[in-house]
């Protein structure tokens, strides 16, 4: 019995090392993705995501930013000054869904990123 006892307090602590990391808190730090895409999340409620590949020059989203923690991660709400094809600018809303895979390494709209610092 005891050795039983032992085996499943081993699983649950394997279980929990396993499980994605602090699931819930935001992702604070900057994060780049294998294509050059990236994320700066700051603990002052500032975000930007950048994606090099869109086209002119990349898209940028840069502003204040909220996070709602799901059990997995969150979602990302950024407000930016965007411009319409008028030249008129405007508020924009960019929701991204990020998951935490460990503590270095995040999904972002399923795309993997890594920590840088």
């Amino acid at each position: 019995m005891t050795v039983l006892r032992v085996l499943v307090l081993g699983v649950l602590l394997l279980a929990g090392a396993i499980s994605p990391a602090r699931a819930g808190v935001p992702p604070i730090g900057t994060w780049v993705s294998a294509r050059g895409a990236g994320l700066v999340v700051t603990d002052q409620a500032t975000c930007s995501f950048f994606v090099p590949t869109a086209k002119p020059e990349g898209a940028r989203a840069e502003g204040d930013c909220t996070w709602q923690s799901t059990d997995t991660g969150g979602i990302l709400k950024i407000v930016y000054q965007a411009t319409t094809t008028a030249g008129t600018p405007r508020d924009a809303v960019l929701y991204l869904d990020v998951r935490w895979i460990n503590q270095l390494v995040i999904a972002v709209q399923g795309e993997v990123f890594r920590r840088t610092r």
